[in-house]
């Protein structure tokens, strides 16, 4: 279990970098995500999207990486958010 999302008083910022610590991000896309957010504070942007689909083989829902461009969640290994979802 990770305490990672506990509602921290020491977190003043709306924005939430959330990053595991095997991930590895430019300083440019960093930026770009953050960029993002503020037009979208209300969301979680962040770069490992995936896809969810229902599998009717398992009758569960799943998710997928692969490249379809058509992405329905972000994990949270290299994502921005608001510290507002801490509270939830």
């Amino acid at each position: 279990m990770s305490s990672r999302f506990l509602p921290y008083d020491t977190i003043s910022t709306d924005a939430v970098l959330s990053l595991d610590e095997d991930t590895v991000l430019s300083t440019t896309e960093v930026d770009f995500a953050f960029t993002v957010w503020q037009s979208f504070p209300e969301r979680i942007v962040g770069y490992p999207a995936r896809s969810h689909f229902w599998d009717s083989n398992k009758e569960r829902w799943g998710y997928t990486s692969k490249w379809t461009n058509d992405y329905s969640m972000v994990l949270t290994g290299a994502a921005i958010y608001h510290r507002y979802y801490h509270y939830l």
